[in-house]
């Protein structure tokens, strides 16, 4: 959900050191900042933003930032070279979902998208979430003729 949007974007190392530092040292801040600036949409509900990040930013940064920094260093790539089955993303299109990145990796890879939502598109419209997911399900799965990307 949300996430393999540019599988060649990297992250180098200086900017992943950069960010955890801010992290580290005033975690509520900077991840409310952070959430803040990238993970909404510009519609977004000033109150589901506000419930959103209370929420994590009430986790524990002694496990919140170890988890960030392993996500920004992870690269999928190779992984995705030896997935051989369906792989259905359902992204947000508050960023680019770059299938032609993807594809170089497993050519497999789909993505449907939901409009006018940012990274938390189960909370921001849980209807348009909760049908792109069925159709994905159904796509892996293989009980359903594939949608066009919406």
């Amino acid at each position: 959900m949300d996430t393999l949007l540019d599988v060649d974007e990297v992250t180098s190392d200086a900017e992943v050191k950069g960010a955890i530092a801010a992290f580290r040292a005033d975690y509520k801040a900077t991840a409310s900042g952070f959430m803040r600036k990238y993970m909404f949409a510009p519609a977004t509900p000033p109150a589901l933003v506000e419930a959103v990040v209370k929420d994590a930013t009430s986790f524990p940064p002694e496990i919140s930032v170890p988890v960030l920094e392993q996500s920004w260093r992870h690269d999928p790539r190779p992984l995705l070279r030896q997935i051989h089955v369906p792989i259905v993303a359902v992204n947000a299109d508050r960023f680019p979902t770059r299938l032609d990145h993807a594809r170089q990796y497993a050519p497999q890879y789909d993505a449907l998208i939901v409009k006018g939502v940012g990274h938390y598109l189960m909370r921001e419209d849980p209807a348009a979430f909760n049908a792109q997911l069925a159709r994905a399900v159904a796509r892996v799965t293989g009980t359903a003729q594939p949608l066009a990307p919406r």
